[in-house]
């Protein structure tokens, strides 16, 4: 999947219990609250995208970080496109 495909984040957490593939992915919303939280109980690593033109951990636009199986990171932004993550 991809950011445009993503399933979107929307929501103050996310448990995401189905990870068919590895790469399967979400996008953060651009309505979604400027703090989350993102848990993966899925069997597979998942990606996890910033919005269009944003960015994840100071990496570069559009890049997603990688949530491995049984990882957790709190997601926190103060304009919605500029986003750190912090593993759990």
């Amino acid at each position: 999947s991809d950011q445009a495909t993503g399933t979107p984040i929307t929501g103050a957490s996310v448990d995401a219990t189905t990870v068919a593939n590895a790469g399967d992915s979400f996008t953060i919303s651009l309505m979604a609250p400027k703090m989350f939280y993102f848990s993966n109980n899925g069997a597979n690593a998942c990606d996890v995208f910033p919005p269009s033109s944003g960015t994840i951990n100071g990496g570069a636009a559009d890049a997603a970080i990688s949530v491995a199986a049984a990882a957790s990171y709190i997601f926190t932004s103060n304009d919605g496109f500029v986003w750190l993550a912090a593993l759990q």
